[in-house]
């Protein structure tokens, strides 16, 4: 992807969220709103496409952002999983350290 689309992306998602927010779609509330800077040409046409059509660009930026909350979910879970699985290989190891440590007393008592 080019860095244009990427900064055209980055200004569409960035209407999308103004205009779910209520606030007033312009220039410079847009190029305000923006985590990565892009040309003015490039925000003065996102605009402009969106005040035609919003509909369109905000349904394709929902769906993004159900699809991007889906995944940052599953992660989160992954996350989870790991712990417990963390957790269990430690508790694991403590009880192989007290076995070790059984048998060594043992080996050196005799």
């Amino acid at each position: 992807m080019s860095k244009q689309e990427q900064a055209l992306q980055s200004v569409f998602a960035s209407i999308c969220e103004l205009h779910q927010n209520g606030k007033n779609i312009s220039v410079a509330t847009v190029k305000n709103a923006m985590v990565i800077p892009a040309p003015l040409p490039i925000i003065t046409k996102a605009i402009s496409a969106f005040k035609a059509d919003p509909q369109s660009y905000l349904k394709v930026w929902e769906q993004n952002n159900i699809a991007a909350q889906a995944d940052k979910q599953a992660n989160q879970q992954n996350e989870t999983s790991n712990t417990l699985t963390l957790e269990q290989r430690v508790k694991t190891l403590e009880e192989q350290v007290v076995s070790l440590s059984n048998q060594l007393k043992q080996l050196l008592s005799k």
